[in-house]
């Protein structure tokens, strides 16, 4: 139940901004206007999209806080993971058609068997854990980068991820590498995918190979 309304909380942050982009189109008001930033990339609605990731973030982080304890868990972590999964997935549900409508792209979700084919044909990809560093210390797919789900944005500001490459997304659930790549769309990145119910709910589940 605490995570049905987590979820709830997220999508209303994600939704509001996306119905008030929609509304000033529709009344032709500009976006210097309503007081929003425009993006530089020159994206319509990437700012508006952008203002109701961030503190959707800062809520995720929260929660992750308190539930820090269950995730490093081997045997709790993958029950609360198989409990969240379709959670989640009704969440992307209802934030991809929102992003795609204010700014016309949305985050796309890979399984584990396509990423893993993707990985095995040679294709050069931008493998991005967002998971903690404990996380991340206790298993991990070959070739990730380690970069808390915290400092995605500053990670991202920095210019260090290419725009010239596919970006995948993952953590431990889906959750954090969805939001990470709904961020990543408002920069101007394109090709962005998120390995859908995670390390502990798809690619281990799959039975593919980790580091540990």
């Amino acid at each position: 139940m605490k995570q049905f309304l987590a979820g709830f909380l997220v999508s209303a942050l994600v939704l509001v901004p996306g119905v008030a982009y929609a509304s000033a189109q529709t009344s032709e008001v500009s976006g210097v206007e309503q007081g929003l930033t425009i993006p530089t990339q020159g994206e319509p609605g990437a700012s508006c999209v952008r203002c109701g990731v961030t503190p959707a973030i800062g809520l995720v982080n929260m929660l992750l806080g308190v539930l820090s304890p269950i995730i490093l868990s081997p045997t709790a972590g993958p029950v609360m993971v198989s409990i969240v999964n379709p959670i989640e997935r009704m969440l992307y549900s209802l934030l991809g058609p929102v992003q795609q409508m204010v700014q016309g792209k949305q985050v796309r979700n890979i399984t584990a068997e396509e990423l893993n084919r993707a990985i095995q044909s040679g294709e050069e990809l931008q493998l991005i854990d967002t998971r903690s560093p404990q996380e991340y210390e206790q298993f991990r797919l070959e070739g990730t980068v380690s970069v808390p789900f915290a400092e995605v944005q500053s990670y991202i500001e920095s210019g260090k991820l290419s725009k010239d490459k596919p970006v995948v997304f993952i953590c431990c659930s889906g959750m954090r590498g969805y939001f990470a790549g709904m961020l990543a769309l408002t920069y101007g990145y394109d090709e962005v995918y998120n390995l859908i119910d995670g390390l502990v709910g798809g690619w281990m589940k799959a039975d593919l190979p980790l580091i540990s």
